[in-house]
């Protein structure tokens, strides 16, 4: 590869590579909300370069895990459930804010943004 970095992903399934060429190559920072086992903060990590990542977690387990693996620059312990949804952060703090498998695990008024 001439020891230049490929954008190409060969590695995920059909269905992880279509969602996460969705974020864009020139993204400088993102907000993973739910980040789970950090799977968006290795991709960003490793195929996009960013200068800022921040996972976000209510499992303390997987704050642990994405702290001892380094997968984010930040990772934050919180509860959207506690915060109403509302994060911590100005409204164009992130080139990308990314979330997924996370409104499933949150009361309806909460994930509906109606207890504001």
């Amino acid at each position: 590869m001439n020891g230049k970095t490929s954008h190409e992903i060969t590695w995920l399934t059909v269905g992880a590579e279509k969602f996460y060429k969705t974020i864009p190559v020139n993204a400088k920072s993102l907000v993973d909300i739910g980040c789970g086992y950090g799977l968006t903060g290795f991709f960003c990590r490793a195929y996009r370069n960013m200068d800022r990542t921040v996972g976000i977690d209510g499992f303390q387990d997987y704050i642990k895990f994405c702290a001892k693996h380094n997968l984010y620059d930040d990772i934050k312990l919180m509860d959207l459930n506690q915060t109403y949804g509302l994060l911590p952060f100005s409204d164009s703090e992130f080139d990308v804010a990314f979330c997924s498998e996370v409104v499933e695990h949150l009361p309806k008024n909460v994930a509906l943004g109606l207890n504001r």
